[in-house]
């Protein structure tokens, strides 16, 4: 194997894997707060500390795997070593996976999106 080919799936790898960890730990805490994870019976009142951090850490995994500036450093990599079938997975579902992400986060958390966030989102919009 190439060594190109073995660090961009090491980018690729450690990127996603340690950026959704936050993911698994936010859905953790939700599930022990509410007992589920239904986002139509979803009510978002958590204690003061962690209404600013579970939507955060919800975030993080979802920009890793949109190409946003600083976050996909491990994606052009990804894109040039891959083969051409691979590639397009990538690109069909794991990049499409990330806004869909933000759609279902939006919906969740609007008000500390709004609140607490937006002033940070908006640099990475432009």
């Amino acid at each position: 194997m190439q060594e190109e080919r073995v660090e961009a799936g090491y980018y690729f790898v450690f990127y996603t894997l340690i950026r959704s960890l936050p993911l698994l730990l936010a859905l953790v805490s939700v599930y022990l707060d509410q007992g589920h994870l239904s986002i139509p019976l979803f009510a978002f009142q958590p204690e003061k500390e962690m209404r600013i951090l579970l939507p955060l850490f919800c975030l993080v995994a979802f920009l890793v795997k949109v190409p946003v500036f600083g976050l996909h450093l491990w994606l052009p990599k990804a894109h040039v070593e891959a083969p051409v079938a691979g590639s397009m997975i990538l690109a069909a579902i794991l990049l499409k996976m990330g806004g869909y992400g933000f759609i279902r986060l939006t919906t969740i958390f609007i008000i500390p999106f709004h609140e607490y966030l937006s002033y940070y989102l908006v640099p990475f919009c432009c």
